[in-house]
């Protein structure tokens, strides 16, 4: 809103990120229809307007200072709108002025606010802080040269110091005063100030905005989306991939972050493991991996042999039949789950996997999917959906294919990796049943499994777990952490994150309890 925001935001934003200002755009029409008052003659009195909320922010106080330093001089002051402190402005304005020089009117209409401009000369906003200010375009388009404070964000926008209002201090009742006095005796500078806050004016109209916005938003998307795109196809054809290069933030700020959050989990990690170092497993838990690259080969392998000394590796459909059976936790199991289908998935991790004799669930975007033949769209969905620095490359329908072969499950993760939460139950319900359809004609059998794309399993009007029955799914994995019990919702188990390139410390500080 404005360009001081602009400004405000490239002081704490790093590198040269494509702004604009689009501020709130309204109808200005009534405000210009409203005549320019004549100047006050000799004796009579300057007519100040302020309308606000009555809170303290809005620095009414500061206006009641400011006009006890004008006692002797002929001005005139109308308050409008209504809030919590009306009661004690109107004691304090009357206790130390004529009650005949304040007059407070009370809250008006939305549509009529405009009436209340009318015949005024002078507009005072001594606000604390307004993130935009309204009320200054409007006195502005209504004729009134506008005296605000420099906090208040419509005023950086539009008032030209000295041509069609001034900005003051806040929490100056001195500097308030000055201009106001400036007004009562020279009023021969209203007319041409009242006539410049117009013609500033003229070019806040809705029509204009909508127009600079969708110009905007048509060059960031071609710059964008021509980067992007760019970029990935260049990323996508490296050879191996790398966390350092997917993973690593850009800016400095986002960068030391990480390394807090990195050191403050491993400090975690090291003492829970140190507190709990005879840990057993405690109830069916289902690992979720996004990714195993080349360089996680030994790591991985590492965390499947873990698997094995610790659990009995099978598939989600062994724990829920274990859950039926009411198994105790002398026969922990674990199942092995890969969301978003991306296909480096099929190298080393297949591998190792197979070499281990483990069979796991690959749960699969399918839009992701359709796009493999359609790089740059392929890229878009990929830096859309998920949150690496690059895109990368769907798995194909022959590659679920050879899943199945493997003996892998292939599952739903949606069509267009957007969480239910965000959707109809109407489309919902046809995300869940064409992905699922789109899944049985690659792999010749309807998907057991539906995984939540960013875990949402909530929705403001309906129960996605029902939906996800009703189209035909058994179970519904979600990416909340914890063990499975029999008295887990099938169609809401929880699964532990976890990455191919973790430590066994890592693993085992989640898996053992």
């Amino acid at each position: 809103m404005g360009e001081k925001a602009i400004e405000i935001y490239r002081s704490f934003l790093n590198g040269d990120r494509p702004m604009t200002s689009v501020p709130y755009y309204i109808d200005l029409e009534n405000f210009f229809q409203l005549p320019i008052p004549d100047v006050p003659k000799d004796g009579e009195p300057l007519k100040f307007l302020a309308c606000c909320q009555m809170i303290h922010r809005k620095g009414l106080d500061i206006l009641l200072r400011a006009c006890e330093q004008l006692r002797d001089m002929p001005w005139q002051l109308t308050l409008v709108g209504d809030g919590p402190l009306r009661g004690q402005l109107e004691r304090e304005f009357t206790h130390f002025l004529p009650r005949e020089r304040v007059i407070f009117r009370g809250e008006v209409p939305y549509e009529k606010r405009h009436e209340a401009f009318a015949g005024h000369h002078i507009f005072v906003f001594p606000s604390r802080w307004d993130g935009w200010g309204m009320v200054v375009p409007e006195a502005l388009a209504a004729g009134l040269p506008v005296v605000a404070t420099d906090q208040v964000i419509a005023a950086h926008e539009f008032i030209q110091e000295g041509i069609n209002g001034f900005a003051i201090p806040i929490n100056d009742p001195g500097a308030l005063a000055e201009k106001m006095a400036y007004f009562i005796r020279d009023p021969g500078n209203i007319h041409p100030m009242a006539l410049a806050g117009r013609e500033r004016m003229k070019e806040f109209r809705p029509v204009l905005g909508a127009e600079k916005l969708m110009k905007f938003l048509a060059g960031f998307a071609a710059r964008n989306n021509g980067y992007r795109s760019e970029n990935s196809r260049q990323k996508i054809g490296q050879d191996p991939l790398t966390w350092q290069a997917l993973t690593t933030p850009h800016s400095i700020s986002k960068y030391a972050w990480k390394g807090i959050r990195h050191g403050s989990k491993k400090s975690v990690i090291m003492l829970g493991n140190v507190l709990r170092r005879n840990a057993r497993p405690k109830g069916h838990r289902i690992l979720v991996y996004h990714l195993v690259l080349k360089e996680d080969r030994n790591s991985f392998e590492e965390q499947m042999k873990f698997l094995k000394d610790h659990f009995l590796v099978g598939s989600i459909s062994d724990i829920t039949e274990a859950m039926d059976r009411g198994e105790g936790s002398s026969a922990c199991r674990t199942a092995i789950t890969f969301d978003d289908g991306f296909r480096v998935l099929m190298g080393d991790c297949l591998e190792i996997l197979e070499k281990h004799n483990l069979k796991a669930s690959f749960f699969i975007p399918t839009g992701f999917v359709e796009l493999a033949d359609q790089p740059a769209m392929a890229a878009r969905f990929s830096l859309k959906a998920h949150y690496y620095n690059f895109a990368l490359e769907p798995m194909r329908p022959e590659d679920l294919q050879t899943l199945v072969k493997m003996g892998h499950e292939v599952g739903s993760h949606g069509i267009s990796h957007i969480g239910l939460n965000s959707m109809s139950r109407q489309q919902a319900t046809r995300e869940l049943e064409r992905s699922g359809q789109r899944l049985r004609q690659w792999t010749g059998s309807n998907p057991a499994g539906f995984a939540y794309p960013y875990g949402y399993t909530f929705h403001a009007f309906g129960d996605p777990a029902e939906w996800i029955r009703r189209a035909g799914y058994s179970f519904g994995v979600t990416m909340n952490r914890g063990a499975i019990s029999s008295g887990s919702n099938p169609l809401r188990l929880p699964r532990e994150h976890a990455e191919g390139n973790w430590s066994i410390r890592e693993l085992s500080f989640f898996l053992l309890s």
